[in-house]
């Protein structure tokens, strides 16, 4: 019972962390906040779904870095290629289409985002999860109970009302409508400030490398910074930064 809990918190944890990568993701592409995800609430079970799948089945053996690499790749491309299948078949729409990436399969899965999936498990089976474990064992176990208790209660309603929504969305249900806004508020909430950070810092990042590129140091070593390998014939510098250091070094001989 004790490993089940703690299973069911891996998963919540990383639904929860798997939604803000998509969150992050989205507002990059987009520059906006989008509220991602297949359910109303601030998670993507199938993130969730995906680490617990390689945690209890590759966890138990000890297997090499490249091991744990190629078997993420194919269990969570497995994993993402059936409930794609799924989803699709029951709601008769795509929550998400590959069908423009290279080397993809009926649009569900692809390469690029298979080999993703792969760097993901790698990342966080051998750096992030030892830390999660850690902080799940620590935790009292009435804790431990209350929690997975509510977010249990609280996604079970989520799963519910969200499957109920898309079977009668041509339906003008007020009731329902209703249900659907509450259960997005805290998401869309949590969302908002996520994409908004991120955005933020894009923009930062951005200004930090303009400034970087109209600088006097970027414009005399231009091949230096941008770390290329320089001509074989000779490096040029630039006019400005000679007549800079000539008058440096005269100041100096007076």
């Amino acid at each position: 019972m004790e490993k089940v809990l703690e299973y069911a918190l891996y998963f919540f944890i990383y639904a929860i962390l798997g939604w803000c990568v998509e969150v992050i993701h989205a507002a990059l592409k987009r520059g906006k906040f989008e509220n991602r995800g297949f359910l109303n609430g601030c998670w993507c079970p199938i993130y969730g779904a995906g680490v617990v799948l390689v945690l209890l089945s590759l966890t138990p053996i000890n297997i090499n870095v490249f091991v744990l690499f190629i078997a993420s790749l194919i269990l969570t491309s497995v994993l993402e290629f059936i409930v794609g299948f799924i989803l699709e078949k029951l709601f008769k729409t795509k929550w998400w289409d590959y069908s423009k990436e290279h080397f993809n399969i009926k649009g569900y899965v692809c390469l690029k985002y298979s080999i993703l999936w792969g760097l993901a498990c790698v990342i966080v089976v051998d750096l992030i999860h030892p830390m999660i474990a850690n902080l799940v064992r620590i935790t009292p176990d009435l804790a431990k109970y209350i929690i997975c208790g509510v977010l249990c209660t609280v996604f079970v309603v989520d799963a519910i009302f969200t499957v109920i929504q898309l079977i009668t969305y041509k339906k003008n249900y007020a009731a329902l409508e209703k249900i659907s806004d509450a259960l997005k508020k805290p998401s869309n909430a949590i969302g908002g400030k996520i994409a908004a950070s991120t955005l933020a810092m894009n923009d930062k990042m951005q200004k930090l490398n303009e400034k970087i590129k109209s600088s006097r140091l970027y414009k005399a070593f231009p091949e230096q910074l941008r770390k290329t390998k320089p001509s074989k014939d000779t490096v040029a510098i630039n006019s400005d930064a000679i007549e800079e250091i000539a008058t440096v070094d005269n100041e100096v001989k007076q």
